[in-house]
């Protein structure tokens, strides 16, 4: 099971926008069929990043949204057999639940929401540092951020 960040409380229009969004990057949510432009651009990012990753690095997916550049992330290292620990973090809750759901049976992915509110509720940014709990990312991938 996933560790961190848990939705709480979204509404129909939260949950439908994050379901809206995960269905442009895959041809009716189905996983196998991603639409070309989310499958062009993020192997583009991971024909970078993969040669960086190695057995039990930390890896932050930076504006990872519904999860589609994780979610291909974690396809080709399953394949592979290389084991990480993925860190994913978003501001938006509603697309973030989204990733959560889909995401959130893996033992090797933890959710950081990047936004908290201030001691005058002001809302504000996380620092990374924060969210790592002052440890180092190996590589970090950011697909459209």
């Amino acid at each position: 099971m996933a560790s961190g960040w848990v939705a709480v409380g979204l509404d129909e229009g939260q949950v439908s926008d994050g379901e809206a969004y995960h269905c442009a990057l895959y041809h009716d949510g189905d996983l196998e069929r991603p639409a070309g432009w989310h499958r062009d651009s993020v192997g583009h990012l991971l024909d970078l990043a993969l040669p960086h990753i190695t057995e039990g690095a930390l890896v932050v997916d930076y504006g990872s949204g519904t999860g589609g550049s994780a979610i291909e992330l974690l396809r080709i290292l399953d394949e592979r057999g290389t084991q990480i620990e993925l860190v994913l973090v978003d501001p938006l809750v509603s697309w973030f639940a989204k990733a959560r759901d889909l995401l959130g049976h893996r033992d090797d992915v933890h959710f950081e929401l990047s936004i908290s509110q201030d001691e005058s509720g002001k809302t504000v940014f996380r620092e990374l540092d924060e969210m790592l709990a002052g440890r180092k990312a190996d590589v970090i991938i950011s697909s459209s951020t």
